[in-house]
């Protein structure tokens, strides 16, 4: 399975320069789709993936769970 997955990265890494190329374009178009800025989330599963997010952030940083 890792060989697949690393198989396929290298195929993106490949491509990679046309795509941007090709994505340029259409910067400006694409969605925001951070939620930084909006002080209550109110989907409940974008609320729920931010707090895990959250979790997972304060984990990699202090190397443990600080709840």
């Amino acid at each position: 399975m890792f060989l697949r997955i690393q198989n396929e990265a290298d195929k993106a890494l490949v491509d990679w320069p046309k795509q941007c190329m090709e994505i340029a374009p259409y910067l400006d178009e694409l969605l925001d789709l951070t939620v930084e800025f909006d002080a209550v989330i109110k989907d409940p599963v974008a609320r729920k993936a931010g707090e895990a997010g959250l979790m997972l952030q304060q984990f990699r940083t202090q190397g443990h769970d600080s709840r």
